[in-house]
């Protein structure tokens, strides 16, 4: 678990939590079920934002930016690049 970083939605029910290890876990507080997403980042979530769209980025350690959708679910053509 270990969170490192978290942030609501600007227009929805979620709530993203990046952890040390670099796993993504969304939260959403109208269902009230969590989702735990594996593998994003290959070390420590330090950074990211919403977008209004319900959109979300994620930045890591291992210099890595993620662009995924409000499920967690990568964006076409946006895999994790390192900087």
């Amino acid at each position: 678990k270990d969170p490192s970083w978290l942030s609501w939605s600007k227009s929805g029910p979620q709530l993203v939590i990046g952890t040390a290890r670099g796993n993504l876990i969304i939260y959403n507080k109208r269902t009230m079920k969590k989702q735990t997403i594996m593998g994003k980042h290959s070390k420590r979530v330090s950074a990211g934002a919403w977008h209004a769209a319900n959109l979300f980025a994620t930045g890591s350690e291992d210099k890595t930016v993620c662009l995924s959708n409000e499920d967690g679910d990568a964006l076409e053509g946006t895999d994790s690049e390192p900087l």
